[in-house]
């Protein structure tokens, strides 16, 4: 398997989604698939634990209102499928924690973007088992979605 052209269903970890937040180089991809979501040509799956680490602001600078607003905004939008860190969730981010030694939270993303029916999870986070398939979900950077365009490239680079 190899990434979707056109998903339906995609889930951003936090990296990638903080990346689009902050405008950083390489997020043009995440920031368009962002106002796909909005416009309701696809679904954002999430973990409800974006909730907690997607912020207007972090350990290193206070948080900025106005952009912790927006976050929120766009985390409990219409568009946005959130998936709770029930009992299935949980033991599925277990047993992928170890068959991929996978941090503890990037299980639970990972295990998230299966339960939520995600076909793409897009990281910037290279401790995932990148350019595979685990479970239906095509793990990798991310890409301009919809084929080729223009200025379609690897913008992690």
């Amino acid at each position: 398997m190899t990434s979707p052209d056109r998903p339906s269903a995609v889930y951003l970890d936090s990296s990638a989604f903080i990346a689009a937040i902050l405008a950083e180089h390489g997020s043009e991809p995440i920031i368009d698939l962002l106002e796909k979501v909005e416009q309701g040509s696809i679904t954002l799956v999430a973990a409800t634990a974006s909730l907690v680490e997607v912020r207007g602001g972090g350990l290193s600078r206070p948080a900025d209102p106005a952009v912790d607003a927006a976050i929120l905004s766009r985390l409990l939008g219409p568009n946005v499928l959130l998936v709770e860190l029930d009992r299935v969730t949980a033991l599925k981010a277990r047993a992928l924690a170890q068959k991929y030694r996978l941090k503890t939270w990037d299980a639970v993303h990972l295990a998230s973007a299966i339960v939520g029916g995600a076909e793409v999870l897009m990281t910037l986070d290279t401790d995932f088992p990148l350019d595979t398939d685990v479970e239906g979900v095509w793990v990798c950077k991310p890409y301009q979605l919809g084929g080729h365009h223009l200025f379609s490239r690897d913008w992690t680079k």
